[in-house]
This record gives C-alpha cells, sequence and structure tokens, in this order.
C-alpha cells in the first residue's frame, strides 16, 4: 500500500477564505492597519495636566475611589475632612512610584550613600521629606482633597 492510499486528502478549498491578511471578524488586516495609521498619523491627542501653574514641580499621586472626576471639586485646606496621616498603602504608592522614577534616571534628591537600590533611595527621601509629590484623596461624593507629601504624618 502506498502513503497516498492511505492518507485521506485534505480539502483546501474551505481554507482559501481564511487567510492571514484577515482577522478573526472576516475583515482585512490591512485595512484596520490603514485605520489605525491615518489616526495616528493624522490627528495628535493632546494631554492634559492635573496639576496647575504652581504644582509644576509636584506630581499628583490619586488615592482612593475616582467617582465622577468631572463633577467633582477640589476642597480646600481649611475644609479637608480626611486625617493628616498617610496610610500604608499611599505611602507604598510613593514608594513605588519614586522608585521608579530614580530607576529611570530621575534627579536624586538625597546623598544615595553607596547605595544603588532604587527603593532604598526612595525611602530615605522620604524620610527626609525631600519627594515632591501631592496625594490626591477621592472623596464618595467625587470631590477631592489635594496633600502635599510634607503635610502627611507618619504613623510608625
Amino acid at each position: 500500500m502506498s502513503n497516498q492510499d492511505s492518507e485521506p486528502e485534505i480539502d483546501n478549498s474551505d481554507l482559501e477564505g481564511n487567510s492571514r491578511s484577515q482577522s478573526s471578524f472576516g475583515d482585512a488586516i490591512e485595512d484596520q492597519e490603514d485605520e489605525l495609521g491615518s489616526s495616528e498619523s493624522g490627528e495628535q491627542k493632546s494631554v492634559t495636566s492635573d496639576s496647575s501653574e504652581d504644582e509644576e514641580q509636584n506630581e499628583i499621586i490619586r488615592t482612593g475611589a475616582m467617582i465622577q472626576q468631572s463633577k467633582g471639586r477640589k476642597i480646600n485646606k481649611n475644609e479637608r475632612i480626611t486625617p493628616p496621616f498617610i496610610t500604608k498603602y499611599e505611602l507604598a504608592r510613593v514608594i513605588g512610584t519614586r522608585a521608579l522614577q530614580i530607576s529611570k534616571n530621575s534627579p536624586i534628591y538625597v546623598d544615595p550613600k553607596d547605595s544603588i537600590d532604587p527603593i532604598t533611595i526612595a525611602e530615605q527621601e522620604f524620610n527626609e521629606n525631600k519627594i515632591p509629590f501631592i496625594i490626591r484623596r477621592y472623596l464618595p461624593n467625587g470631590n477631592f482633597e489635594d496633600w502635599e507629601l510634607q503635610e502627611l504624618e507618619r504613623l510608625d
């Protein structure tokens, strides 16, 4: 017996319509790339910043639920209702964000003392109150409070 007799023949006529140039939805991939390419090269999306002009040097770290951001308003410093203590979650976020910045060659605000670990350097900056971050705490009604990192006390 030959190999041709024992193996069934495969009908390739059904496979011809499903080529690599089509997506699983039946649209040609080239067409999708053209649409993506035209949107990327045509219009450039503007990026807005959450910080005002006086907060240029500070990065805002958002915490809490962000419910209806557009309808919320900033609470004044004298009307704040949240306690002036940094939570362990905010601390972890601040240290992690600052360590990431340091690992990407951001300027270091303290003397690292032979330390090359970004997390250790970020913790040292936090202990010396040198990190220029603002903690944004969202309230259940959609409003938010901005706390400078230097204003918050550490509970240890």
